[in-house]
């Protein structure tokens, strides 16, 4: 019989509790967010940031996550704030991204994603799942500041609703549409279902390539993020997986809680968004 686990309300998400995953925001969040909701719509995704420094649950949360002092957590999220090319490059974007059906709520999951890839400096991060591209603009600029590394994305061109409840209108049905022309040269998007696409990408790598991150972000099912995490740990660097779970609310937070408690590890929580070096 499944283990059954309590669940909490978190920005209107049913988030369960995984002992696996300590969720940093119980409590917090709702403040956190409306303090967010209030800033300026134009200058939000980078002023935001003066908010999230400031609030000690996120903060743990990215320390603990990425294993970094705070010093260097700090760095890069002002290295984030203070890339003025980034934003002039993205805010037009964001601006049409919120108009848009499905753009999803108060995003802290691509500043996340920006900040564990900056500290873990990868050779290779595996992403599947990348709809707007939000996340995969973040990593990519990540990529760029480390001045090192590249991204291979997986992904479907969305025909309406997914079967795990998910749902993503795309700007001109062009997936990564947010992503920045000048951080494309470290991006290698492939189409295909996730289930056929990995396994051929991770056999076609040299006895020398390996894994540093790998992002959970396509079919939320148990049973597909299993199998994601399967291919994904038989080629992971010998020094440490950074593996990263967006909408652990949905079948894929079971997957990645069996996945880390098969392997006697600990990672966190950020509400939805979970990861653990493996």
């Amino acid at each position: 019989m499944e283990s059954s686990f309590e669940s909490v309300d978190i920005g209107g998400l049913q988030i369960p509790l995984y002992p696996t995953l300590p969720n940093y925001c119980v409590g917090s969040f709702a403040s956190l967010s409306q303090h967010i909701a209030d800033l300026p719509a134009l200058a939000a995704e980078w002023e935001k940031i003066d908010l999230l420094l400031q609030d000690s649950d996120y903060m743990r949360f990215l320390i603990d996550l990425c294993q970094e002092p705070r010093t260097i957590v700090k760095r890069y999220l002002l290295d984030f704030q203070e890339d003025q090319r980034f934003r002039s490059e993205m805010s037009n974007k964001l601006q049409l991204l919120a108009q848009m059906p499905h753009s999803g709520d108060l995003r802290f999951h691509a500043l996340t994603l920006y900040v564990a890839v900056r500290c873990r400096r990868p050779s290779t991060v595996i992403e599947t799942g990348v709809a707007q591209g939000k996340s995969t603009a973040a990593i990519l600029l990540a990529l760029a500041h480390n001045d090192f590394g590249r991204l291979i994305s997986i992904d479907l061109a969305p025909n309406g609703d997914s079967i795990d409840g998910s749902s993503t209108v795309l700007h001109g049905d062009e997936i990564g549409w947010l992503v920045p022309e000048y951080l494309q040269d470290r991006w290698r998007l492939e189409i295909g279902n996730s289930a056929d696409v990995l396994p051929k990408i991770l056999g076609g790598f040299s006895h020398t390539e390996r894994v540093q991150v790998f992002v959970h972000d396509s079919l939320h099912t148990e049973e597909h993020a299993w199998s994601e995490l399967q291919h994904a740990i038989g080629s992971a660097d010998p020094a440490g997986l950074l593996v990263l779970v967006d909408n652990i609310d949905m079948g894929c937070g079971r997957a990645f809680h069996n996945f880390l408690s098969s392997r006697g590890v600990t990672g966190c929580a950020y509400r939805d968004f979970g990861g653990a070096w493996v």
